[in-house]
Formats: C-alpha cells, structure tokens, sequence
C-alpha cells in the first residue's frame, strides 16, 4: 500500500505517513463513509414563512421538505439577535463599514434559507427545541394560495400567500412570500399527497 499524497510505501498498520504526514484512511474506511455520504439525505426545496401562533402573534418558520417528510425550523427571535451579532462582527473583522455591514445584514435574513439545503434532517431538528417534523401520510388535508399581486386604483399591493396543513389532531397555518413560479410546492404536494392537496 502506498501513501496516495506522496507515495511513500506504507506499513499494513500505519495511520499515518512517516513521509507526508498524510492520514492514510483503509479501505474499509472507505467504505463506511460512502455509506454515510449516501444516508445524509438533503432538503428538495425551503420555504420561509411565518407561523401563526395565537390570533395575533407569529413566528419565522422555515419549512423544509424532504422525501418522505417536512421538517418545521423555527428562527426565533434570541437566535435571530445572537446569530446576527455574530456576522457582523465577522464583517466588521473584514474590514466593512456600516453602510456595508447593514447591506449585507439585510442579504444575511434573506438568503438565510439557502443554509438547509446543506443539513441534515438530525441537524435541522436539534438547531431550536420547537424544531419539529411531520410524515406527508399524516397530512390530511393541504391548500397552499401563492402571493398574489392586487390592483387598486391609485395603488397596488402585496398579499402574503398562506398554507394550511391539517394533521389528525392540529391546524398548522403559515403565511407566505412565495409566487410558486416554477411550481415547485405545487409538484410536491401533487406527488405526495395527491387529491386532498388543493392549489391555488
């Protein structure tokens, strides 16, 4: 066996390269993590919403759908803060200024949910206590409406879109900001949960 960094000739024992250094990983090893790689399923699409809670409050909720399930992320309103502070003072370490750094404060929230698609389902579920998730064959009834633009006479206005998801024991009810250009949501509750899944 031979060091694949440098080429060295390696004992059947070694850890690690008495050339290079270089961690010598066995085949079996290999193995095992190809394995892992292919269990680490990763998140087919994010919606960020926010989730009615009570008649007046809500909370920033990251929806995040997976093969066989969704997983709800809460952000809540401390983590926001912590997390925040700790991104700028990183960009003010690399030298940015105020003006810059309240730019990319505002860029850090909105492109926030790209994060996900990068996680696993374990990790995702520990991030926050209230994190939690559902199967689609629990689901019993779904509508999603996009947001809608409407027209008024000296005036036009946004209308967040909502989701409705009804489960055995609870109403899970979410607003959005989502026009579902490409139809994303709209071909992944058509596959899974077929005709008790209403689109509009």
């Amino acid at each position: 066996m031979y060091c694949k960094k440098c080429g060295e000739e390696l004992a059947e024992n070694d850890k690690y390269c008495n050339n290079c250094g270089e961690k010598v990983i066995g085949e079996i090893e290999k193995e095992i993590e190809k394995e892992i790689e292919k269990e680490i399923e990763k998140a087919i699409y994010v919606l960020d919403s926010g989730k009615k809670e009570g008649i007046m409050k809500q909370v920033l909720c990251y929806i995040v759908f997976f093969d066989k399930e969704i997983i709800f992320a809460h952000f809540s309103n401390k983590r926001q803060k912590e997390e925040l502070k700790i991104y700028n003072e990183l960009s003010k370490k690399n030298g940015d200024g105020i003006i810059s750094r309240f730019g990319n404060s505002m860029n850090f929230f909105k492109d926030y949910r790209e994060k996900y698609y990068q996680m696993s389902k374990e990790e995702i579920i520990s991030e926050e206590s209230s994190n939690f998730s559902i199967s689609y064959e629990q689901i019993k009834n779904v509508k999603f409406t996009r947001m809608q633009i409407k027209h008024y006479d000296d005036d036009v206005k946004q209308q967040p879109g909502k989701l409705v998801i009804v489960l055995p024991n609870e109403k899970l009810k979410f607003t959005h900001k989502s026009y579902d250009t490409d139809k994303q949501i709209n071909r992944i509750f058509n596959k899974k949960c077929g005709g008790i899944f209403k689109y509009k």
